[in-house]
């Protein structure tokens, strides 16, 4: 009974949080295939055609979390499933582990933006679930589809309330009606004796799951959960709240004594700043102690002559278009034509438009030349850039710093549209 249990009890914590992590970063594939990148470069392994396939890697991942998920709550070929997760808890393990070891990436990348885990509270997350893993992977071959009807309930009930806390945590429903309605399905086509019932519910979750992923590549994530998000002020973003807690150091005095003509040690509160026997020699200071950052800390807009126009930009009260390419080189054709017509047509209306770009300038100045782009554009981060839209070129409409509407390629609103914004 207990050993029932413990297979029960990991199916639905396993299944519902492979449902949630691969709807979060479902939900952002850009954004995790950037992150891949990372763990790629930092191990090494940065080949051009690694790179090449991170945005169709990152969707396998994301799908195939979210397949196994449901997989594992209807019970579906549990054999082969408990490997899958097996592998791939395996993979993600060694990857959050030596990334906390050797201090390579910062934030693992797990929930995406909408939870941020330190490698080590992401390593320690990994070690949890490869032991629920395991569990699964003991007794695969015992657990079928809908074995029981009254047991297996509790495979629809207790992952629905599990993940109403998660979208509860995150601000965001969407994975809670995801999971409903997968769930909803699969014990629906059960009570209704469908011999395939399982087997569809998973066709369902592939399906859907893929053409999420396609949905927000080709448009913008459903939920945004970064700084730069829909109704955000990025200058109240780049300062730190109040009460904020500031990084503590030590600090270290060398101070050579003019007597023995020893060189001794002192700390901030005994420093013989003032004592005439005594001669500065050096100050050592190391951080003991982070404290809080603001959320934006690298955002820098700077023209060909290298003036700071950030304040300028984010300080304006008036509406400020901002046409944002990283990459120019890698930046879309699709819908270039309406961008080029928009901005024709701000320009013409008086309505304030700037590009923002990674790239070299000779390399823009050709992109603007050959989409007819007659906009000024000035040098951001590459990193920052990829952060504040996922589309590449991207729209991100301001007023007074605050992020009032964005817009992907393939959805360049009209004038009305923007100025109705």
């Amino acid at each position: 009974m207990i050993r029932h249990f413990t297979v029960g009890f990991s199916r639905i914590l396993v299944g519902t949080l492979f449902i949630f992590s691969g709807l979060i970063k479902a939900n952002d594939p850009l954004g995790f295939s950037y992150k891949l990148e990372e763990y790629w470069v930092e191990f090494g392994m940065n080949w051009e055609w690694l790179i090449s396939l991170g945005v169709p890697l990152a969707v396998f991942l994301c799908v195939l979390e979210i397949v196994l998920g449901v997989a594992t709550l209807v019970g579906y070929k549990m054999k082969i499933v408990s490997r899958l997760l097996l592998l791939l808890m395996a993979f993600f393990t060694v990857l959050t582990f030596a990334s906390a070891v050797f201090g390579l990436v910062k934030s693992c990348g797990c929930f995406g933006d909408a939870i941020p885990l330190t490698p080590w509270q992401s390593f320690i997350k990994d070690v949890i679930l490869i032991i629920l893993v395991v569990v699964l992977f003991g007794d695969g071959e015992k657990i079928k589809p809908y074995a029981n009807r009254y047991w297996e309930t509790a495979f629809v009930v207790f992952p629905t309330v599990l993940m109403a806390y998660a979208a509860y945590l995150v601000d965001w429903q969407f994975p809670l009606y995801y999971t409903l309605a997968i769930l909803g399905f699969g014990f629906i086509t059960y009570l209704a004796n469908l011999r395939f019932g399982p087997l569809w519910t998973v066709i369902i979750s592939l399906i859907s799951a893929l053409w999420f992923s396609i949905h927000v590549i080709d448009h913008l994530p459903m939920r945004d959960f970064r700084p730069y998000a829909v109704g955000k002020n990025i200058p109240d973003q780049m300062q730190l709240p109040e009460g904020a807690k500031p990084d503590i150091y030590r600090n270290t005095f060398l101070y050579k004594n003019l007597t023995t003509g020893k060189v001794e040690e002192f700390d901030d509160s005994n420093y013989p700043w003032d004592d005439e026997n005594y001669e500065f020699v050096d100050r050592e200071t190391v951080l003991i102690e982070k404290g809080d950052e603001a959320k934006i800390t690298d955002l820098s807009i700077m023209d060909v002559d290298g003036y700071n126009l950030t304040e300028d930009i984010l300080n304006d009260p008036d509406p400020v278009l901002l046409v944002i390419s990283y990459n120019v080189l890698k930046a879309g054709s699709r819908n270039i034509k309406d961008l080029s017509k928009l901005v024709k047509q701000c320009n013409a209306k008086g309505f304030s438009a700037v590009g923002l770009s990674a790239s070299d300038p000779t390399m823009v100045d050709e992109f603007k030349s050959a989409n007819d782009l007659e906009i000024p554009f000035y040098a951001t981060d590459e990193i920052t850039l990829k952060t504040i839209v996922r589309s590449n070129p991207g729209l991100v409409l301001l007023e007074g710093g605050t992020v009032k509407a964005k817009w992907h390629v393939n959805d360049v609103p009209t004038f009305e549209e923007l100025t109705g914004n």
